[in-house]
């Protein structure tokens, strides 16, 4: 019996120093910013949960929304008023509409950035609101002890005593100090084909593959719309810009029908639709020398900015004066 009682003891004992070292390394980390204890930095992968937590403790007036080419701009080089990038590598149509659920507080404006892969549904199955709400709420117990944020908690703080730079800046945007140095390392091979022959099976195996156009993802778009009216907040939409290589690849799998229905439904969702889909196709130096799929954060300036004048001098209204910077007439349409 009392072997019995010293085993227990032992084990209490031992589980519950385990659980304090466990909260204590989630605690100093979080990598969520669930208790506000968050000092190194945000290195946690799982984006879409992190921005949600981010959004809510940046003032802000308005967002960006897309997938990780939109991410890339920095929010407070575009012009009216104060944007927080809550753009989410991988995102999805619907994700947004649930993000949008989730977050919308008294914005002003909503910029929403789409391209072709975000509608294959072949490749990315439609997402319920049930399993994004599972992937960003989590519970109290799941923050302290879980082994998702254990694994992020320890992996943060790695990355932070490595001298690792932060994945997300304060305002959303993504930390391109690497991005820059990889470009900086290819940028001979940017046109050498033996180079951009692997980055394009690359792009075609984890965007266009089994290319099937989401039905759903189109009624979706509805559905963003309606809500941003219901919470009369104006909207910026667009197409991203595509690349010479991307858009050969795309024709090559006979997919340009696919991104000309794109165009569309866009134009018929959305009032204020710009499509740059073609606007850099002989520009490829605003495109990253390693990767022909995402843009520069330049280019992305440049024609959100663009987007963001012709939607203050054409249907601005009262937010005409959060746009001073905007000349008095300017277009980046395409047509």
């Amino acid at each position: 019996m009392k072997q019995l009682r010293r085993y227990l003891v032992a084990s209490i004992t031992t589980i519950g120093l385990m659980l304090t070292i466990i909260m204590a390394i989630t605690i100093t980390a979080d990598p969520y910013h669930y208790f506000g204890t968050n000092w190194t930095g945000d290195y946690a992968g799982g984006e879409r949960q992190l921005k949600l937590r981010n959004q809510r403790r940046y003032s802000h007036e308005g967002l960006l929304l897309g997938n990780s080419k939109i991410g890339y701009i920095d929010p407070t080089s575009l012009v009216g008023p104060r944007f927080f990038n809550a753009a989410f590598a991988g995102a999805l149509p619907e994700e947004i509409y649930y993000y949008l659920r989730q977050s919308l507080n008294k914005q002003k404006l909503v910029v929403i950035g789409f391209d072709l892969e975000m509608f294959n549904e072949g490749l990315y199955p439609y997402r319920s609101e049930k399993e994004f709400v599972a992937q960003t709420q989590l519970s109290s117990i799941d923050q302290l002890i879980g082994w998702p944020v254990l694994r992020l908690s320890i992996k943060s703080l790695y990355r932070f005593l490595s001298g690792t730079p932060s994945h997300t800046n304060s305002n959303g945007m993504t930390n391109l100090e690497e991005a820059f140095k990889r470009d900086r390392q290819m940028k001979a091979l940017q046109n050498d084909p033996r180079a951009v022959k692997p980055q394009l099976v690359v792009a075609y195996n984890n965007l266009y593959r089994g290319f099937r156009f989401s039905e759903k993802r189109l009624q979706v778009l509805q559905s963003i719309r309606m809500l941003l009216d219901e919470h009369n907040i104006k909207y910026v939409v667009l197409i991203n810009p595509i690349s010479h290589h991307v858009m050969t690849l795309i024709k090559a799998h006979n997919l340009g029908a696919a991104l000309d229905r794109l165009r569309r439904e866009l134009r018929r969702s959305f009032n204020n639709m710009h499509d740059f889909s073609r606007v850099a196709l002989n520009r490829p130096a605003t495109f990253f020398s390693f990767d022909p799929v995402h843009y520069k954060p330049s280019l992305g300036k440049e024609l959100v900015n663009g987007a963001l004048c012709d939607f203050a001098n054409h249907s601005g209204g009262g937010l005409r004066n959060h746009f001073k910077q905007c000349p008095a007439k300017t277009t980046n349409k395409e047509p």
